[in-house]
């Protein structure tokens, strides 16, 4: 994916059929020996892998296009210090119309399903 030049902390319309993008997540184990993957941002939403999730927030999900860029929109939130436990990432498929966030490879959409997670990262 490529971005044109645009002023920092611009934002341009982006619709997408189907992307592929990263997230950073908790992952607490649950008793039924399953891992449940939840969000850094707020602590409880869950992400199922193979689940199609719609936001119900005006802003989104907001995703990195590159497992780099994921991490460091997470420490840059400063988000790894609130986080009790493990962290791992998920591949996400995101699709619907949305924004690409130009000052870095962030997306902001409406649409994403879980397909694969990473072993523990932290």
């Amino acid at each position: 994916m490529t971005f044109t030049h645009i002023p920092i902390n611009a934002v341009v319309p982006a619709f997408l059929i189907q992307e592929v993008a990263y997230i950073l997540v908790q992952v607490r184990h649950h008793a039924s020996g399953c891992d449940q993957y939840i969000a850094l941002e707020d602590g409880y939403t869950r992400y199922v892998p193979g689940r199609r999730m719609e936001t119900e927030a005006a802003k989104g999900f907001v995703v990195a296009t590159t497992p780099k860029a994921a991490v460091q929109a997470a420490r840059s939130a400063l988000m790894m210090r609130h986080c009790p436990g493990n962290v791992a990432m998920l591949k996400v498929l995101v699709s619907g119309k949305g924004f690409a966030h130009v000052n870095g490879d962030l997306l902001t959409v409406p649409f994403l399903t879980p397909v694969a997670a990473t072993d523990m990262l932290y």
